[in-house]
């Protein structure tokens, strides 16, 4: 782990843990998902770099990772450098073209040679022109995705973030100072707020309701926003808190058979999982799915055993493993 604060590592920890619990979100000290293998230049940055205290599950009814990415420059006298990063992630359902939004100033400079190229972007909006720079490698998406609601709000909201979308993902960043004050609830809203204003004509023109052909890649990547629960169709999800934003009924799922896939993301491992969930008082369904499971449960998800699971009561398709009743 990075020397990224250290000294007050306990107390850090401490207030993060406290954030998850109040908001019945999930916190890891360490990064379980290879957050740092997202499709982003930033996580390719310096001679070293690492991405930590993951603060994970359903915020404003969307699915989201809020954490810390750390770089690290050694220059010829073998002297590092640090820099630290506030970010944000969110799972898309379907590949799409990449968008790269920022705003001129002191903690944006730093991090223009990071970006994700593409052709510049002009909107109708000279306010917008003049302190964004959009770059994309379809404009026609960008435009589609960055309508006047859009603006207004990230004239509003979006002063020294970055904001970027490439595959399966958006990520929203900024450089922070190493003891920089928590900013766990703004970027989950910024990452959140913008997935919520794309506007629903995108997912029919981009297809992003229906799920990605399962090529080596696709598994690999859904995999990890599976691990937040979200997915474009029946989650098993073993590893995060819920996957089901409205009204649950309860239910439990007897696992029929695990296929190791032979994947590991961080500490955890990626499994073709099949089983039957029965909801309370109804007709038990078949599930297939891919999963990532961490080592905490591990020791349950075995063929034969049964884990309780809460069902969205407006689409069974989406349910949460309840490690607390299982």
């Amino acid at each position: 782990m990075t020397p990224l604060f250290h000294d007050r590592r306990h107390e850090v920890k401490g207030k993060l843990q406290g954030f998850a619990a109040l908001h019945g979100l999930q916190y890891s000290e360490e990064d379980a998902f290879g957050l740092a293998g997202l499709p982003f230049p930033l996580f390719s940055e310096g001679d070293a770099r690492g991405c930590q205290d993951v603060v994970y599950g359903t915020w404003n009814g969307n699915n989201a990772w809020a954490f810390v990415t750390w770089t690290m420059d050694r220059d010829g006298d073998n002297d590092d450098s640090y820099s630290w990063y506030t970010c944000a992630a969110a799972p898309l359902p379907a590949e799409c073209p990449s968008i790269d939004i920022h705003v001129a100033g002191a903690l944006t400079r730093a991090m223009r040679s990071i970006g994700l190229g593409g052709r510049q972007v002009p909107f109708e909006s000279e306010e917008f022109n003049k302190r964004f720079r959009v770059t994309s490698a379809e404009p026609a998406f960008a435009t589609a995705v960055i309508t006047p609601d859009m603006i207004e709000w990230l004239l509003k909201e979006g002063d020294d973030w970055r904001f970027q979308v490439n595959s399966h993902y958006i990520l929203v960043y900024r450089w922070r100072d190493r003891h920089d004050v928590d900013l766990t609830a703004k970027v989950l809203d910024l990452v959140t707020g913008f997935y919520g204003r794309i506007p629903d004509v995108v997912a029919s023109l981009y297809r992003l309701n229906l799920q990605p052909q399962p090529t080596a890649q696709d598994i690999n990547e859904m995999a990890r926003a599976r691990a937040v629960g979200f997915t474009p169709g029946t989650p098993v999800q073993v590893s995060a808190s819920s996957s089901a934003s409205g009204p649950t009924v309860a239910g439990h799922m007897t696992i029929t058979g695990i296929q190791e896939l032979g994947l590991q993301i961080g500490a955890a491992r990626m499994v073709q999982l099949d089983g039957d969930v029965t909801p309370e008082g109804g007709r038990p369904y078949h599930v297939s799915q891919t999963a990532l499971v961490l080592p905490d449960h591990a020791g349950r998800v075995v063929a034969g055993a049964t884990l309780a699971v809460r069902i969205d009561a407006a689409n069974p398709s989406l349910f949460s493993v309840d490690w607390n009743a299982s």
